[in-house]
């Protein structure tokens, strides 16, 4: 059964649980909603009184929508059914959602690797990719040790800058030299910021006296002790001093010293980006980018219908 909550009944009904990640909190989900005007919305579905499935997300228009590119959806589903059951639930509970909303978009976490139930009810998807590190291990390539190893004029590592504007600034000029769109650097900005605020995102940064010369952007999911660095950048004429290195060591250093597992570094599908992030010996993952359009969906079936008409006139 298929189970609709409001932000304060999920938070009181839910929060305790093991699944309960930093993408299910109704706090990190309300400051999306006041950036990009969508509603927060929570669904279980339920068998025998038990939650087989877990959802927090966003609806706008009659559309569960995902509002930009590094949010993960929090979509839980509980290991302790068989496969069989988890592909009957899933299919029937997404079968009950294409019911209510015109339009779905999920980004589902790397946790799900089986989408047939997705794909059984008119969903596209997008494949992508990510790294894992494993905060334990410090086995980096030669290539990295190298520059590890480069004579530096007095870096430090800071953790949440008293003056944060200095940090979004470095980030904001990193957003233009890669075609961001303004408008989206306009949300960007305020929403890194509220993140922050509440706890959800912390700033790891090198400096020099008082200029930041590269710094992490990490949203923290404090429960699973898996930390996601979805945003890096570098002041281009420290470049030769090794910082692109150095600030994802420390990063990781800090965050295993904070009790993170496990760092998941985001940007495995660009070419430059993933030879680079490959050299601190992580682990490739794959994720899914789910999509539902009603009108596309009953395009395809109409298309499908109309050939298999026209085969058995042919034939």
């Amino acid at each position: 059964m298929l189970k609709r909550y409001n932000s304060s009944l999920w938070l009181s009904s839910y929060c305790d649980k093991i699944w309960f990640s930093a993408f299910h909190h109704p706090e990190f989900l309300a400051i999306h909603a006041a950036i990009y005007n969508v509603l927060p919305v929570h669904f279980t579905f339920s068998y025998k009184g038990e939650v087989v499935v877990a959802i927090s997300t966003f609806e706008k228009n009659g559309k569960i929508v995902t509002p930009n590119h590094f949010l993960r959806t929090g979509f839980w589903i509980n290991p302790n059914y068989s496969d069989i059951h988890k592909l009957t639930f899933l299919k029937e509970m997404l079968g009950q959602l294409t019911s209510i909303y015109s339009s779905i978009k999920f980004h589902l976490p790397v946790e799900i690797n089986d989408i047939r139930p997705f794909v059984w009810n008119g969903f596209k998807f997008n494949l992508m990719h990510t790294y894992e590190k494993n905060l334990n291990s410090e086995n980096y390539h030669t290539n990295i040790l190298r520059m590890l190893k480069k004579p530096d004029p007095g870096f430090s590592f800071t953790t949440l800058e008293a003056d944060f504007s200095n940090v979004l600034k470095l980030h904001q000029r990193d957003f233009y030299r890669f075609g961001i769109r303004r408008r989206n650097v306009k949300r960007y900005v305020p929403l890194l910021q509220k993140l922050r605020d509440n706890g959800f995102l912390i700033d790891l940064n090198l400096k020099i006296d008082d200029e930041i010369v590269a710094s992490n952007l990490v949203l923290l999911n404090k429960l699973q002790k898996k930390a996601y660095i979805v945003l890096i950048a570098k002041s281009e004429k420290w470049y030769q001093f090794g910082t692109h290195a150095k600030i994802y060591h420390h990063s990781f250093k800090f965050l295993e010293k904070e009790g993170y597992i496990v760092a998941d570094l985001f940007g495995a599908d660009l070419p430059g980006f993933a030879l680079f992030k490959l050299k601190f010996t992580v682990e490739l993952k794959h994720y899914y980018q789910v999509y539902y359009s009603e009108g596309a969906y009953l395009k395809r079936k109409i298309i499908f219908k109309f050939k298999n008409v026209l085969k058995k006139i042919l034939l």
